[in-house]
């Protein structure tokens, strides 16, 4: 989780994961060059880290921030939607146009195979773009647009953080999740000898 964030104080160099479930300075593990002999549990230590992470992230600022940010999405969202059921609804109206002119054709007797066919491919479109249109109205049925308050966005966000650790061992988003942390990270330093550091 924390893969190249994690520097000894002693060296500047990286500590990375050894035997599983410890941090260790590559700098004394691998090339003997750093005198920093600490090694740290891993899940202890990220937790820690995390728990740092929080308390910055649960800040008044950084709440209305995301809060904000929230709405915004939302009305994005519902403006993509609203955009292309107006486009299909378009294109279906162009379709049942062009289905009276060919079949005004065929009342008037001008029938061919070639009409026929059109005929055919736009009824299929028609019917098409009515399945689309109708499943999307059952979707909005089933699933309304909901309004957000601002303590329920909030509290959403608050939850999330709480579970930022969880959240960050999904198998399925792990290495995204690196990607993201070391955005968010800028560094986790290690000093041995500091009263009350961390422990072997």
């Amino acid at each position: 989780m924390l893969s190249g964030l994690i520097k000894s104080s002693c060296c500047g160099v990286i500590y990375v994961i050894s035997d599983e479930d410890y941090y260790r300075c590559i700098g004394k593990k691998e090339r003997g060059t750093c005198s920093n002999t600490l090694s740290v549990r891993k899940g202890p230590f990220e937790t820690a880290t995390l728990a740092v992470l929080h308390h910055g992230l649960l800040t008044e600022e950084h709440t209305e921030i995301i809060a904000a940010e929230f709405v915004r999405e939302m009305a994005r969202l519902s403006a993509g939607s609203v955009d292309e059921n107006r486009f299909d609804l378009d294109q279906l109206a162009v379709v049942q146009s062009a289905i009276k002119t060919l079949a005004a054709n065929m009342l008037r007797a001008v029938v061919s195979p070639t009409l026929l066919t059109l005929l055919a491919d736009r009824e299929a479109e028609e019917d098409r773009l009515d399945r689309r249109l109708g499943s999307k109205q059952v979707e909005v049925r089933v699933q309304p647009n909901t309004e957000f308050s601002h303590s329920a966005v909030v509290g959403l966000f608050k939850t999330k953080v709480a579970n930022l650790r969880e959240a960050l061992n999904d198998e399925s988003v792990r290495v995204e999740a690196a990607k993201t942390l070391a955005t968010l990270i800028e560094s986790v330093t290690i000093y041995p000898d500091s009263k009350g550091g961390p422990e072997a």
